[in-house]
C-alpha cells in the first residue's frame, strides 16, 4: 500500500552494491551517473526510458555472506581449460526503481551484473542482516530511518515489518 509506494517512489534513496563482469571503466561509471537508456522500458512517448542521474562509485568487495550458488567468475575455454575473469564492485544510489533497473543499467554500459545487493533504503542500512532476514520496525522505527510516508500518522504504534 502506501508504504510500498513510498519506498519504491522517487523521494527515497536506494543504495545497491553490484558485482560486475569485468573491471568497470571510468567511462562506464560516468555514463551510469549521467543516466542511460535501458532496454525493455519505454516512456510515455514510446521512446526508450533514460534513467535519472545517480551516484556511482567503485567500492571494494563488501563483506557479504558466501552465496549458495557460485558467481560466474570463470569461463571455460575451448579445450576445457578455465580462465579466471576479473570482476569489480560498484555502489549505485538511485531515487527511482524500475523493474531490474540496476541490472539493465550495468548491461547497457557493457558490464553485466553478476550479483546485486540492496544495501540501504532511506536511512535503513543492510548492516549484518542475513539474506532473507527480516527486522521488525514500528512506525517510530520507520520514521527514524526516513521510511515512513507522511500519511502514516493514523498507524502510530502499529506493527510494521521490513524485510
Amino acid at each position: 500500500g502506501a508504504l510500498s509506494r513510498h519506498v519504491c517512489g522517487a523521494r527515497l534513496e536506494k543504495e545497491y552494491w553490484a558485482q560486475l563482469d569485468g573491471v568497470v571503466t571510468d567511462e562506464a561509471i560516468a555514463r551510469l551517473a549521467d543516466g542511460v537508456p535501458i532496454a525493455g522500458v519505454f516512456g510515455a512517448d514510446g521512446a526508450p526510458y533514460r534513467t535519472r542521474p545517480c551516484r556511482v562509485a567503485r567500492i571494494a568487495a563488501p563483506p557479504l555472506p558466501a552465496r549458495r550458488k557460485r558467481v560466474r567468475d570463470r569461463r571455460r575455454l575451448e579445450g576445457g581449460a578455465w580462465l579466471d575473469v576479473p570482476t569489480s564492485w560498484i555502489s549505485l544510489t538511485l531515487r527511482e526503481g524500475k523493474n531490474r533497473q540496476v541490472r539493465r543499467m550495468t548491461s547497457a554500459v557493457g558490464f553485466p551484473c553478476l550479483r546485486l545487493v540492496r544495501a540501504r533504503i532511506g536511512g535503513l542500512e543492510l548492516g549484518d542482516m542475513a539474506p532473507g532476514g527480516a527486522r521488525s520496525l514500528g512506525v517510530a522505527g520507520l520514521r527514524n530511518h526516513a521510511l515512513c510516508p507522511p500519511d502514516f500518522s493514523h498507524l502510530e504504534g502499529g506493527p510494521s515489518r521490513v524485510s
